[in-house]
């Protein structure tokens, strides 16, 4: 799933039919999210935890703006929008561990 980050927000597309959207339709829901970026060549990276509420965006010039902006990487219905407010955001970096002589 990829995201962007708008006013701190992370915003996110998703398929009515999860179980995310579904709980979030009905009633905010608090939600954690991760995101990753991993070289197994450099054995680098990072991760991101954010953990926060969740609501559907249903402004339509919001929704369609983000739409716009948001395109899903995999196939099927993806029209629901969703904002997070992150509450608590931990992470860590991968780094190459030191050469030993």
């Amino acid at each position: 799933m990829n995201h962007l980050v708008s006013d701190g927000q992370i915003i996110i597309r998703s398929n009515p039919g999860t179980i995310v959207s579904a709980h979030v339709a009905a009633a905010e829901s608090v939600v954690a999210y991760e995101a990753d970026e991993l070289d197994g060549h450099a054995h680098l990276g990072w991760s991101v935890i954010i953990t926060g509420v969740a609501r559907l965006v249903t402004d339509p010039r919001e929704t369609a703006r983000f739409k716009a902006l948001l395109r899903p990487w995999v196939a099927g219905e993806m029209d629901q929008v969703i904002r997070i407010q992150p509450e608590i955001v931990t992470g860590f970096t991968l780094v190459p561990v030191a050469a030993t002589a």
